[in-house]
């Protein structure tokens, strides 16, 4: 079902002692580690200051947690020097990140092998084959911990996304259809998840049991205004797979960093759009596979209902078979289906015609700010007025800006730092002083 391949890189470093971490010379992926107090009584090192974080491999992480003296951990990223990776580029999320569009309160169920790590934006999800809360991903290919971040993480199109891991499949990535029925239903209810993502197959006639109670619990979630989307498989064949073959879900399959179709991905009407999932870089490795093409287009999703909430999976379905990219003149065929995903098309179709578009409003370091587009063909005058309230709800002060924004430009409206509520309003018509969009920060 899943092909996954790392590259290794060659490369020579002294060894690292600082008291506890010691690692040597391999390409596997890391974890940043951040010890407890209790780290330094399993310390031999008493002439000097214990650093209290390391680099660790996977097994050295589990060894301090059973140890007792972790307090944090995450995922050890790798660095690049201002590049991008090329399934990123490819696929122009630079756009959406221009608008502040990158997932903001929303919801990606993954139903995969769990997730590891201990990042701000996974939630507390459910581990289906042990019936608890731990959704640890130990499975050898973190399969799920690698899905998830290609969706929201410094590697992913929606960064700022959640994601809730929902555990079905163990080491042998195999699990039962019945474990996958409460998964989907619980992301529903359970978890108010806006997107799904299912990185899996699984083949049966279409009319068994499995195969409709499982469209069944689909169907429910697309009712409920769910987007979800399922990987076509890895059977270089015309195997149709579920749930990708499912109307209401967005089947993926892969493209190369070419452009080109790979050849490991099916080819049939399941197929309605592709995206890279081929030599995939991520965590210092490479992945190949329509289990993370699909991801791809969840980030997208997640993009989109941050950019209108109101989206749907048929919705969000018509906006990618508009905007998809195809080299030739069809415009659908069983291997790319409509095309390879296009987050700045996709993202421009979202705003439609409307004449501007305020993004979700963004905390971070820089203190509060908002993105405002210019969607006309010509400039315009707009004035940015940011009202702030106390913590009962009563006007505290405001901040008022004009400014000339070019066709086709962003503007950013910074403002200092607020505890408590503030809405951006934009005017485009002096006089009348009716606001053309709104963006509410709760």
């Amino acid at each position: 079902m899943i092909k996954m391949k790392f590259k290794m890189l060659l490369f020579t470093v002294f060894l690292l002692m600082i008291g506890i971490c010691v690692h040597g010379a391999d390409a596997e992926e890391r974890y940043l580690v951040k010890f407890n107090d209790s780290a330094q009584l399993f310390s031999s090192r008493e002439d000097s200051e214990i650093k209290d974080y390391c680099s660790a491999t996977k097994d050295e992480l589990l060894e301090y947690i059973d140890a007792g003296i972790v307090a944090d951990y995450g995922i050890d990223y790798v660095v690049n020097l201002d590049s991008r990776s090329w399934n990123l580029a490819d696929i122009k999320v630079e756009f959406p990140e221009k608008l502040n569009c990158t997932g903001k309160n929303v919801k990606v169920g993954v139903i995969d092998t769990g997730f590891l790590g201990n990042v701000s934006n996974v939630l507390t999800g459910y581990n289906y084959l042990d019936k608890n809360t731990d959704t640890t991903d130990n499975t050898s290919t973190l399969h799920g911990t690698i899905v998830s971040a290609l969706i929201a993480s410094p590697y992913g199109v929606a960064y700022d996304a959640q994601f809730v891991p929902l555990k079905c499949f163990d080491d042998g990535h195999d699990t039962l259809v019945s474990e996958l029925l409460d998964a989907v239903e619980d992301a529903v209810d359970a978890y108010d998840c806006d997107v799904i993502n299912m990185s899996f197959t699984f083949a049966g006639e279409k009319e068994s049991l499995a195969v409709q109670l499982f469209h069944e619990k689909v169907k429910y979630a697309a009712e409920k205004g769910v987007i979800l989307v399922a990987s076509v498989g890895n059977d270089e064949d015309s195997t149709l797979n579920y749930p990708a073959a499912y109307d209401e879900v967005i089947g993926v399959g892969s493209v190369n960093e070419n452009g080109e179709w790979s050849t490991f991905s099916n080819y049939n009407e399941s197929v309605f759009v592709v995206a890279p999932g081929e030599e995939v870089p991520i965590f210092g490795g490479f992945v190949s596979g329509t289990s993370f093409a699909a991801p791809h287009v969840s980030g997208l999703a997640a993009v989109a209902k941050c950019m209108d909430s109101s989206i749907d999976g048929e919705q969000f379905a018509a906006i990618l078979a508009e905007t998809a990219v195809r080299n030739d003149d069809e415009e659908y065929d069983k291997y790319y289906g409509y095309g390879i995903i296009d987050c700045e098309a996709a993202a421009k179709k979202v705003i439609g015609g409307y004449k501007s578009f305020i993004s979700p409003i963004k905390t971070g370091n820089d203190g509060i700010c908002s993105a405002v587009y210019n969607n006309t063909a010509k400039s315009m005058m707009v004035r940015c007025i940011c009202v702030y309230y106390d913590g009962e709800g009563k006007f505290e002060d405001c901040k008022t800006v004009d400014v000339s924004i070019n066709s086709g430009d962003v503007y950013i409206f910074n403002t200092a730092d607020s505890q408590n509520g503030v809405t951006y309003f934009v005017w485009s018509d002096f006089e009348k002083l009716v606001p053309m969009a709104k963006s509410r920060n709760k």
